[in-house]
């Protein structure tokens, strides 16, 4: 009784420990005493109790430091976004201002600095191959993807999380990013978001990212191409001689055609 005496010394010590490794603790001295009671040698099982309980001790503690380091990572990167995000609506706000209204909207584009080369080619090969079945596969494991992402890699889903899949093929996916800026930091974490979605749909796609403003104009304009592709007019057939003839000598009234 007299070692279970509440000192400063043992107050201190509880502060040090969480309950989990204590708990852990236990059950390794009780497996030991188990052990101990059908061998020769107790003091190799004890030395190597306490050997177990001490890395058990500095693995709880390197895992906590990782999950703070994350956090700091996730929150310092959450104030870049923000800072960005504040710059942008600023430079926005002002070239408003500042310049008369048009008198056509189409004729004062608006003038960003790009941070993100988009590839236009790219994402119309994958148009051209898009299929409704892998895009509908994508989106019904999206939300699964992006906690598992979280629980990975908390930065990586930081930069992935306000985004959606809009297009895809057998191997790439288009993603539509809010802000353009979310598309440059994404790419740090490409390799990591790909591998961790090819888990969850059970095969390996290239994620293509794109501003969604972007992305909506890109579209509309693959869309009206192949519209106007579609509605070009068929060659002229070339008519048999023979047919032409017999045309111009009883008329189109009395001529039968036959295949």
């Amino acid at each position: 009784m007299e070692g279970a005496i509440v000192t400063e010394s043992f107050t201190k010590l509880t502060e040090m420990v969480d309950t989990e490794w204590i708990q852990k603790a236990i059950v390794q001295f009780t497996e030991c005493e188990q052990q101990i009671k059908w061998t020769t040698s107790p003091k190799v099982f004890v030395e190597i109790t306490i050997l177990t309980i001490t890395n058990l001790y500095y693995e709880a503690g390197e895992v906590v430091q990782e999950q703070q380091s994350n956090t700091a990572q996730v929150i310092e990167l959450t104030n870049r976004i923000n800072q960005l995000e504040k710059k942008l609506q600023g430079i926005e706000n002002s070239s408003t201002t500042s310049q008369p209204t048009p008198a056509r909207r189409r004729e004062q584009p608006k003038s960003k600095k790009k941070t993100y080369d988009i590839p236009y080619e790219r994402i119309r090969n994958v148009l051209d191959q898009a299929e409704k079945a892998a895009l509908q596969q994508v989106q019904a494991k999206w939300a699964g993807f992006l906690d598992q992402l979280k629980q990975t890699n908390a930065p990586a889903h930081a930069t992935i999380q306000d985004s959606k899949p809009v297009a895809a093929s057998k191997d790439a996916l288009i993603v539509g990013f809010k802000y353009e800026i979310h598309c440059s930091l994404f790419l740090d974490h490409k390799e990591m978001v790909e591998s961790i979605l090819a888990n969850i749909i059970s095969h390996h796609v290239s994620i293509i990212p794109i501003p969604e403003e972007d992305w909506y104009v890109l579209r509309s304009d693959y869309i009206n191409n192949q519209e106007d592709t579609n509605a070009s007019p068929k060659e002229d057939t070339v008519e048999d001689p023979i047919v032409e003839k017999a045309r111009e000598l009883v008329g189109d009234d009395i001529l039968e055609i036959r295949e």
